[in-house]
Order: C-alpha cells, then sequence, then structure tokens
C-alpha cells in the first residue's frame, strides 16, 4: 500500500510537461518586474489601486499630469496589473520552480484519491470510511509543516529557471522532485524532521506515553514476529513485512507530529489541576 501512495518519475514527467505548457500559454509576465514595484513600493493597509499608483509616481517622481499619463502606459505595456500587484498572492509573484512544486503536491493529493487505487481502498475500507482521508490530511498538514513545496522548489531551481527545453532536462526535473516526495511519503516525513523537532517528539513521546518507537534499534520481539508471519504466508519475504513494520510505526508519528503535542507531563499537571482545587475549596 505504501508504493500506491508514491509518484512515480514518469507520473512527475508528464505532469511537469503539461504545467510548463500551461505557463506558456499564459504567458506569464515577468515576475522581476512585479517584486521590483513592490520592494520601492510597499503595499500598505487599505491600498487602492488608484492610490497605490499616486505613491508609485511620487516616488518615481512623476508629479505633472503628462509625466503620470506616460507613467501608466508604461506598467501597461509591461502587462503589470495594479489588482494583482496590490493582491501579492498570485502565480506572478511565484518563481517557476514554486509553481511547479505547488503543482506536485497538488496533483498527489488527485493522484492518490482516484477511484483506481484498489489496493488503497481495500486496504482502508477495513478501517472505516474515514481512513482514506485522515491519511491524507495527515500528510497535507506534514507537507506544510515542513515546507516541502519549498524544499522541491529549492532543489530544482537552479536546473529550472534558466531551463533548456530538452527532454533530459524535464526527466532531471522530474526524478529530484519525485524523489524528494516519496522520501517524504515513506518516512512520514522523519526523513525532514530537524534534531530539534524529533528531540521535541521524543521528550513528548516520552512524558505523555504515547508509544511511539523512535529509536533505531529493532524491536526485541519483531524478528518473532517476522517469523511467525513468514511460515503461515508463502511469499511473503521477511524485508517486506519488516518495512511494514518500519512504515505502520512512521504514521503513527506522522500524525503524532501533526498535533499539538504537550511537552508537559500530563499526569502530573492533572495532579496539580487537583491540588488548584483542593486549594479553591480551602480558600472558599
Amino acid at each position: 500500500m505504501m508504493k500506491e501512495f508514491m509518484l512515480d518519475e514518469g507520473e512527475v514527467l508528464n505532469l511537469y510537461r503539461n504545467k510548463i505548457e500551461d505557463i506558456e500559454k499564459l504567458d506569464f509576465v515577468n515576475k522581476d518586474i512585479y517584486c521590483m514595484y513592490r520592494i520601492h513600493v510597499p503595499v500598505i493597509e487599505n491600498d487602492t489601486p488608484e492610490s497605490y499608483f499616486e505613491r508609485m509616481c511620487i516616488h518615481y517622481e512623476h508629479t505633472t499630469d503628462e509625466l503620470k499619463a506616460e507613467f501608466r502606459e508604461k506598467i501597461e505595456e509591461e502587462g503589470v496589473d495594479l489588482n494583482e500587484l496590490i493582491e501579492g498572492n498570485n502565480d506572478k509573484f511565484k518563481n517557476f520552480s514554486q509553481q511547479l512544486a505547488d503543482a506536485l503536491l497538488e496533483h498527489w493529493l488527485v493522484y492518490v484519491t482516484q477511484n483506481d487505487k484498489h489496493i488503497i481502498r481495500r486496504i482502508l475500507s477495513q478501517n472505516g470510511s474515514s481512513a482514506l482521508q485522515d491519511i491524507t490530511e495527515m500528510f497535507q498538514k506534514l507537507f506544510k509543516k515542513l515546507k516541502l513545496s519549498q524544499k522541491i522548489a529549492e532543489r530544482i531551481r537552479h536546473y529550472v529557471e534558466g531551463y533548456s527545453k530538452t527532454e533530459s532536462a524535464y526527466e532531471m526535473v522530474a526524478d529530484m522532485s519525485a524523489e524528494i516526495l516519496n522520501k517524504c511519503i515513506n518516512s512520514a516525513g522523519l526523513e525532514y524532521f530537524t534534531e530539534s523537532d524529533f528531540n521535541k517528539l521524543k521528550e513528548a513521546n516520552e512524558k505523555s506515553n504515547l508509544g511511539l518507537n523512535l529509536d533505531n534499534e529493532e524491536r526485541p520481539n519483531e524478528q518473532k514476529n517476522v517469523m511467525e508471519l513468514f511460515t503461515a504466508t508463502d511469499g511473503l519475504s521477511t524485508p517486506n513485512y519488516r518495512n511494514y513494520l518500519l512504515w505502520y510505526n512512521r504514521l503513527k508519528v506522522g500524525f503524532v507530529s501533526v498535533c499539538d503535542i504537550p511537552n508537559y507531563d500530563p499526569s502530573a499537571n492533572r495532579q496539580l489541576g487537583d491540588i488548584i482545587e483542593a486549594w479553591k475549596t480551602i480558600k472558599d
């Protein structure tokens, strides 16, 4: 089932080909023009296109009606839309690599939830109708928490921003993107945890008795379970079952990591609460 959640390089390659064609067809305005204006004339609260234009004219010293008219004509020729410039959340402000990375994570969600994913649906249907939704939501939160889209964009930026339209360039970028995404899915995000993130998770696991296996060593009873399953089931190898155990535990870690984990001792905290309540009773 784990493989069903991953994307192969061919899937990513086809997605990127289509995305690049869409970007070219839409004829995106050079984002540098938008960024330049916003840097020189920052947007302020309650700005309108006209108020922003007036402040642009002041900054660039276009003080007469004639100079203002020429300046307005200039920015129109550049294809700059003042409404979009003020909003600041348009794709014009995203670099090319970031657009591809965002499209990849959006495509992943559609890919894993499509109806022909029979293995996923057969296994997760045993755990309730919301199991698939719970897992995909967990991964989406992980992607956001770990800034996976930015990691992908940063990795491929050098090869994308001045890319040559060759098949080898497309394939290289697709390979890099698939590797980062699949590594995150395979490890349920652990591969991209900082040391600080991991230490916080480990501390919460110990204090709150979350039951997560965060040690690199195998569990003492793992070999016995594997051998029992190996004997009972033909064709299932020991490494396959070990991978299942690892991913099963990592999924639990993933779910916990996207929750608000208390970094205090819940038992001690409850005892303190009882003491406070008792003190209130005495005080009253």
